[in-house]
């Protein structure tokens, strides 16, 4: 049996914001991972290269970066 890969969902394609997420209304990094990454687990994979933490959260219409 050959196992198949699990293609990436693409990140959302807005202006200004080329290969990331632009964060929407009420999107937890939960749901942008899993959305974005295909896992919602993944979520340090965004936390950590934008730099985000209790003290500094993203905010709606925030570019992150993804991987």
């Amino acid at each position: 049996m050959i196992a198949e890969a699990k293609a990436k969902p693409q990140a959302m394609r807005m202006p200004g914001c080329e290969g990331g997420w632009k964060v929407g209304r009420g999107e937890t990094i939960g749901f942008i991972a899993g959305t974005a990454l295909g896992d919602r687990k993944s979520y340090l994979e965004i936390i950590v290269p934008n730099g985000l933490s209790p003290e500094r959260p993203h905010r709606r219409g925030e570019c992150l970066k993804l991987p």
